[in-house]
């Protein structure tokens, strides 16, 4: 018997990412629902943003955690690069 069957037949990129960013936020518990993430393309490369419009009180929690933030991200193959923004505001990045 075929075990690939039980997985879910919704295996599409979208969902994909979803699932590795849901899996990158649980590894951080001070980013509330609140704090959007998602990757977006910069250049000739993609970044991973958090947009802190709804939960502006998380900004000094992301910048004062930006090398373990970018370290999970690294290890997950997700982005090389954070992006801080409060809506359209750009606020920080790291690299």
């Amino acid at each position: 018997m075929n075990n690939y069957f039980s997985l879910s037949l919704d295996c599409t990129s979208a969902k994909l990412e979803e699932d590795i960013l849901r899996r990158y936020r649980q590894g951080f518990p001070f980013l509330s629902p609140g704090c959007h993430i998602f990757r977006e393309p910069w250049d000739c490369s993609t970044v991973l943003c958090f947009d802190c419009l709804d939960s502006p009180h998380l900004i000094s929690s992301i910048q004062s955690n930006y090398t373990k933030l970018l370290e999970n991200a690294h290890s997950l193959g997700v982005a090389k690069e954070i992006v801080l923004r409060q809506g359209n505001r750009f606020i920080g990045w790291q690299k």
